[in-house]
């Protein structure tokens, strides 16, 4: 396994985001020592963009926040799922069980309710959580049909 791969990473998500076991701060972020299942959940992540990769040595910093693998992240807390993709699956699940036309589930201007994501994923969900949940299941979609024509 190859644990010496290291990367910059452009995060389109809030500071705090978090995935493969790392917290990222909004905007460019240095990683140092990924493995290759780390570095696979980034690449598969649509609010990642790898931006370089082996680009940084072992002193590199940005003035971003940069963090090193594992050490700099805060851990998961108890009340969420660290498997990050079975939660992006419960949640473009979620969302496309919406029904389109349905005033209860749409916002006028097009976007899901928030409340009806929190009934549907049993969680609270706020209007910006609610956003990036809709643009990265339309990222999605948009993906998926780039790959089906």
């Amino acid at each position: 396994m190859d644990t010496n791969t290291s990367a910059k990473i452009l995060n389109l998500a809030h500071t705090g985001y978090r995935r493969a076991g790392l917290a990222f701060t909004k905007g460019e972020n240095v990683l140092l020592n990924l493995d290759k299942a780390q570095l696979a959940q980034i690449k598969a992540d649509p609010r990642l963009k790898l931006l370089s990769k082996n680009a940084p040595t072992a002193n590199s910093q940005t003035s971003s926040g940069a963090l090193d693998d594992r050490a700099s992240a805060a851990p998961l807390t108890p009340a969420k799922s660290t498997n990050e993709q079975d939660d992006s699956a419960q949640v473009f699940a979620a969302i496309a069980s919406l029904e389109l036309a349905n005033k209860d589930h749409f916002t006028v201007s097009g976007k899901p309710q928030a409340a009806e994501l929190e009934k549907r994923l049993n969680c609270s969900v706020s209007a910006s959580e609610r956003d990036e949940m809709w643009q990265a299941y339309q990222d999605n979609q948009a993906q998926t049909e780039v790959k089906d024509a």
